[in-house]
């Protein structure tokens, strides 16, 4: 009916994914090598950390969980969830890390206030790079793609407002505020993760 592994250590690794346990085991203080172990035990530990409220191991074996999730997902199976984990592991290691978000994000805003401060020389090298690539058929192409770009962007309700000041350059800064979005809520779900106890 119950099993204890308190102050165990498996250093060959560990395989829970086929035993049928009645409730969760206890898993306090246990060295688990990650190489031999599996997803599916990993999700195992950290329910039994949920179920004793020990939100700092859940969490930490939450992580872990999502390495082994992101090592299965394969690009070509399925390239957007894949996208997804790479992205979060990148970002913030599926919430364990909340200061590369900050640092990415403080990197971000530099980059786009240096883009909206030349903004106008980065249109003109832009369709000097286009006119030299495809003339003026590509000129008009540009300016084509841009102009929907930009005017698409102003109909999205929660950003027109923060768009109004940015005349021309609408689409940029709607990937940018996405961008800026991501980041802070990667930043705040990783300091939950990390403050929890």
């Amino acid at each position: 009916d119950f099993s204890n592994f308190r102050n165990t250590k498996f250093p060959s690794g560990l395989d829970f994914s086929t035993a049928n346990l009645k409730q969760e085991p206890n898993f306090l203080n246990t060295d688990i090598n990650l190489k031999g172990t599996d997803r599916e035990t990993l999700r195992i530990v950290k329910n039994s950390f949920e179920k004793n409220n020990n939100k700092i191991e859940a969490n930490r074996f939450f992580t872990y969980e999502m390495r082994e999730y992101r090592k299965e997902t394969k690009w070509i199976k399925n390239p957007f969830r894949r996208l997804v984990l790479d992205a979060n592991y990148v970002i913030s290691g599926f919430g364990n890390n909340y200061v590369w978000p900050i640092i990415i994000l403080f990197a971000s805003v530099a980059l786009y206030v240096h883009l909206l401060i030349h903004q106008n020389e980065w249109v003109v090298k832009t369709l000097d790079l286009m006119s030299f690539i495809g003339g003026d058929r590509a000129v008009s192409w540009f300016d084509t793609v841009t102009y929907y770009a930009n005017e698409g962007s102003k109909v999205i309700i929660p950003f027109n407002k923060l768009l109004e000041a940015k005349q021309g350059f609408e689409f940029i800064s709607l990937l940018f505020f996405i961008w800026f979005g991501v980041l802070i809520w990667q930043t705040v779900v990783a300091v939950k993760r990390n403050t929890q106890h």
